[in-house]
């Protein structure tokens, strides 16, 4: 029985020590690479250790890049310049802002990971296509061109002025939330609890940590009839 409990003993000990020997190592080896390079390309392995191990006593900027012209599929010399020489100008500065800090502080570190050195950086983090805001910009174009046909038009806004609308809206919005539509767009539940051969189990989850649609569409019918049984 001693035995057992001074080899768990030393097995928890090692394991403490080691993480505090890990953190002191992991703060060295950082700074002996912002030392040679203020921006460092991290692979998947280094991008584990410094940037997503805990505990951490250093704040690090990871700067992820697509540098390869093959990523733009487009032939053109136009979209060539249009998008690549301006990630280009965005490294320039990022390095600019990693020496300039160099000097100021020990206890942050700048680092780039582009996806040609190491795509699984990308997966880890489940970055998967670049960010578009084209979507943002078409829908606040076409708001734009819609208020300023029915500003020069002087159409008539008296029906959006309706408060029984705006009522109706209210409790739509507030019914969504309540019955649970929000976690089906988040976790994309089933309609229902069903069998291969098409038998029906179950309308409503049995635990509190999961719901079908159908429990939600139920939920919302009832407080729609609580709500018109109340006037």
């Amino acid at each position: 029985m001693y035995v057992v409990l001074s080899a768990f003993l030393c097995i928890l000990g090692y394991c403490y020590g080691f993480q505090e020997y890990s953190l002191d190592v992991r703060f060295r080896r950082l700074s002996e690479l912002s030392l040679y390079n203020s921006v460092p390309k991290f692979t998947s392995d280094e991008f584990r250790t410094f940037a997503l191990s805990k505990p951490r006593n250093y704040s690090l900027f990871v700067f992820l890049t697509a540098l390869s012209k093959h990523h733009f599929t487009d032939q053109l010399k136009q979209v060539e310049v249009c998008y690549f020489y301006p990630i280009r100008l965005a490294e320039q500065e990022f390095r600019i802002l990693a020496d300039s800090w160099k000097r100021r502080s020990g206890e942050l570190f700048f680092a780039l990971a582009d996806h040609d050195r190491d795509p699984e950086i990308f997966q880890i983090i489940r970055v998967v296509r670049p960010p578009s805001y084209m979507g943002t910009f078409l829908l606040a174009l076409f708001m734009t061109i819609g208020g300023a046909a029915l500003w020069f038009r002087r159409v008539s806004l008296s029906p959006l002025l309706n408060p029984s609308l705006w009522c109706m809206l209210s409790l739509a919005l507030i019914f969504c939330g309540i019955s649970g539509q929000v976690y089906n767009q988040i976790r994309g539940p089933p309609l229902l609890h069903g069998t291969p051969s098409g038998e029906i189990k179950a309308f409503i989850y049995p635990g509190s940590d999961y719901q079908f649609v159908a429990e939600t569409l139920i939920v919302m019918m009832l407080c729609i009839l609580f709500l018109h049984s109340s006037y």
